[in-house]
């Protein structure tokens, strides 16, 4: 693993101001709110889910301590610009399968 490297983290922890990742069996990072977007986020839990995946790019590697710095923003730069649209979209997208869902229920009479 090196500097600007991606790599997929698994969130095994949600803090205010941090995420933490496990990268591999043996390897886990703090992911700061800093590294994660520019703008205001009041709550973590809105943009990230516990025990998902997501992609990270390595910054700061610390041989000596074994620690290893990343950042989600660098490679998210559309985020950036709309920090709400993926989790809003998503939001879209459940509750139209919820009513479509729904609606068949009703007409098939499966409720």
């Amino acid at each position: 693993m090196k500097i600007n490297d991606v790599v997929i983290g698994k969130i095994i922890k949600i803090e205010k101001t941090h995420l933490i990742v496990s990268i591999n069996k043996n390897q886990t990072s703090i992911v700061h709110i800093s590294d994660i977007s520019d703008y205001y986020v009041k709550n973590l839990n809105l943009l990230f889910n516990l025990n998902s995946e997501y992609e990270f790019q390595v910054i700061k590697i610390n041989k000596k301590d074994k620690k290893i710095n990343l950042s989600w923003k660098l490679i998210h730069p559309l985020f950036l610009k709309n920090p709400f649209s993926y989790k809003i979209e998503e939001t879209i997208s459940n509750f139209k399968n919820l009513i479509e869902n729904t609606i068949k229920k009703i007409k098939d009479k499966k409720f």
